[in-house]
């Protein structure tokens, strides 16, 4: 536990009185001293920490562990929405695989919201498929791959805004 407590603490820059109890597996309960800290973490949410998904939830009184929710369920199933920066030069991601080899691998699909027009073909911004130069290069070598990218990375509905916890400029 101290190692946890010693790690995050370093990355929070060391929140006033700042404890960590586990309340089950995987499941920790944070004590500041500071409000001011507290919210300041709970904003940059979700984190990730020694290469897994740090998903933290404000407590409130007479709530039993049990009841804890950490994702938002649509019908289309469980969902986290994070704020990314992206450099639009390189193809959009169809996903990544989250997770180790102790506690399984899993493939995260990834969905854009106001995503601009972008290649069906190569996954760059910018340019529909129809106007694709790597395609007709992809096309001439005799390469034909599974399409990673689709309409289908675009998402149907629009979440809350995620504020920024960066710097403003």
């Amino acid at each position: 536990m101290n190692s946890i407590q010693n790690a995050l603490s370093g990355i929070w820059c060391n929140p006033k009185g700042f404890k960590v109890e586990e309340l089950r597996n995987k499941v920790f309960q944070f004590f500041f001293d500071e409000e001011s800290d507290a919210n300041r973490i709970l904003q940059g949410s979700p984190w990730l920490f020694r290469n897994s998904w740090l998903i933290l939830k404000g407590w409130e009184r007479g709530i039993e562990i049990d009841d804890v929710g950490l994702a938002t369920t649509l019908d289309r199933g469980s969902f986290v929405k994070v704020l990314v920066e992206m450099n639009i030069n390189h193809p959009l991601k169809a996903g990544i695989n989250v997770g180790s080899n102790k506690d399984g691998i899993h493939w995260i699909d990834f969905q854009y919201e106001k995503l601009p027009q972008f290649c069906y073909s190569c996954g760059l911004v910018g340019h529909a498929e129809e106007f694709c130069s790597n395609k007709n290069d992809q096309e001439a070598n005799g390469e034909s791959e599974d399409k990673l990218v689709g309409p289908w990375l675009r998402a149907s509905q629009f979440g809350r805004r995620i504020p920024s916890v960066g710097p403003t400029r």
